[in-house]
């Protein structure tokens, strides 16, 4: 299965949920290089990645949205 974000800040995006597998998709986050961007996002227990083809995730690194931002590491 196939997931563009098409937009979105991430392809998938994992909230409130646990004892999950997310298994053989194929996924996208394409962007413009200067906002956020993520295949798979989320602090969940017990979620279970396997056989994910991550690709063309076009963003910027957290870090970088505000430099100045001396808690953040770099």
């Amino acid at each position: 299965m196939a997931i563009d974000a098409d937009g979105a800040t991430q392809a998938v995006l994992l909230r409130n949920n646990a004892h999950l597998t997310l298994d053989h998709l194929d996924l996208t986050a394409p962007g413009d290089g200067r906002t956020l961007r993520r295949g798979v996002y989320g602090l969940l227990p017990e979620v279970t990645l396997q056989e994910l083809d991550i690709h063309d995730v076009k963003g910027c690194m957290p870090a970088t949205l505000n430099p100045s931002d001396s808690s953040r590491a770099p």
